[in-house]
């Protein structure tokens, strides 16, 4: 485990480096038991993001065939990661599973923060995948086991093109999960599993957004941008992604419903945005002032733009005037 003393710094150093980071949300508490929850949109880079945003050492749940990989086994043995064992993997997964809680539940008992991508598979789908129980029965097993509750905290990572270098990624921290009356029930209680892994479900959810499909993300970014321009202003990084959720929300709800309007309203905030595209515009730019004095004002800003085209002209007409 040599790299985890130092798992947060080298994290946020290489998700800075290929990514344009920006990590928001209230800080995740520097010492103590706790849960790091997140969607799994890229692979091997999201145990960066989210290591970067705790800003402390984190232990992450991990396939055991990670761990044998000659690519990338060293540096999960080197992070301190604790592996999981899945039935798609090897037959024996569900025995070997125990020595995986037995590991969670000591770590959690010692204070440390351990990372889980409740999921279960890094994908390439839109939209979060449907939950897996494993973190739920984590919770609450280390709660029988220590007698007390931690933060579940969800870390939302949204990624507008996960594979393109120095690409915006934001990393969202979110309001850590609700479940002090869940705290006394065993893991093996179905009903507390499910209405646990239902409020980590919406966490996720408040964190980040989720479309239909991927070919939604330029509608919903112009709807969100127009509603922005329309109540003044972009407003933080938050109240974009809520902007971009409730657009992506509305767009599906029209679709399930069957209402015609959706059809329609997707083409005219698709034409719209094209067209702003092609006179390279931002919906903010259509309420700007264009009265005379500001017109004459930004004409005369400019004015000395016309400095090195006249002096062309001049040259050239000279030269043709001479011949």
């Amino acid at each position: 485990m040599w790299l985890l003393p130092f798992l947060s710094e080298v994290s946020r150093f290489a998700a800075s480096t290929f990514y344009r980071l920006q990590i928001i949300g209230p800080e995740v508490p520097a010492t103590g038991p706790l849960l790091l929850l997140a969607n799994h949109p890229n692979s091997l880079l999201d145990p960066a993001l989210v290591a970067a945003a705790a800003g402390r050492r984190v232990r992450f749940l991990a396939k055991s065939t990670l761990f044998t990989d000659l690519r990338v086994g060293w540096l999960g043995r080197g992070s301190g990661a604790i592996p999981v064992y899945r039935r798609s993997d090897e037959a024996a997964a569900a025995s070997r599973n125990v020595d995986m809680f037995a590991a969670v539940f000591e770590e959690l008992g010692a204070g440390a923060a351990v990372g889980i991508f409740p999921e279960g598979i890094s994908h390439d789908q839109p939209r979060l995948a449907r939950l897996k129980t494993g973190s739920a029965r984590i919770a609450l097993g280390a709660y029988s086991r220590h007698g007390s509750t931690f933060p579940i905290i969800p870390i939302g990572l949204v990624l507008r093109q996960k594979g393109v270098f120095r690409s915006p990624a934001l990393v969202v921290r979110g309001t850590a999960v609700d479940w002090g009356d869940l705290g006394g029930r065993a893991p093996e209680d179905q009903a507390a599993v499910r209405e646990l892994t239902e409020r980590i479900d919406e966490a996720l959810r408040a964190v980040t957004v989720n479309l239909d499909q991927w070919e939604d993300r330029p509608l919903v970014e112009a709807a969100a941008g127009v509603w922005s321009s329309e109540i003044g202003g972009q407003g933080d990084e938050v109240e974009q992604l809520k902007r971009s959720q409730t657009a992506a929300r509305v767009l599906a709800d029209l679709r399930r419903a069957g209402d015609g309007r959706a059809k329609r309203l997707a083409r005219q905030v698709q034409h719209h945005r094209r067209r702003l595209q092609r006179l390279g515009l931002t919906p903010a730019d259509l309420d700007a002032l264009v009265d005379l004095a500001t017109g004459a004002g930004w004409t005369a800003r400019r004015l000395h733009l016309l400095i090195p085209p006249s002096i062309a002209v001049a040259v050239v007409s000279s030269i043709v005037f001479w011949i």
